[in-house]
């Protein structure tokens, strides 16, 4: 049976980055787990504000990192070990 927000009951789904089986909470957004979420904003927030430089080593270095807890979370990133 599926809910009125289109989630099967008990409220998981598999993020759409890392294939994860997540639980739906407050601080899941779309389809994705809190750290592919999180980087995806990151990534549109390089894009939109045209990063360089040091802004822009810190804000790859953060995406890196939600990437490898993801990974190590049970996730599957292409290029990122646990």
């Amino acid at each position: 049976m599926v809910d009125h927000d289109g989630f099967k009951r008990g409220g998981t789904f598999n993020c759409s980055t890392c294939n994860r089986l997540t639980r739906k909470t407050a601080y899941t957004a779309g389809q994705c787990c809190p750290e592919c979420d999180e980087a995806a904003m990151i990534e549109n927030g390089i894009s939109d504000e045209g990063l360089t430089g040091l802004d822009l080593a810190k804000a790859e270095a953060k995406i890196a990192e939600l990437n490898r807890i993801a990974v190590k979370k049970g996730g599957i990133i292409a290029g990122v070990a646990a």
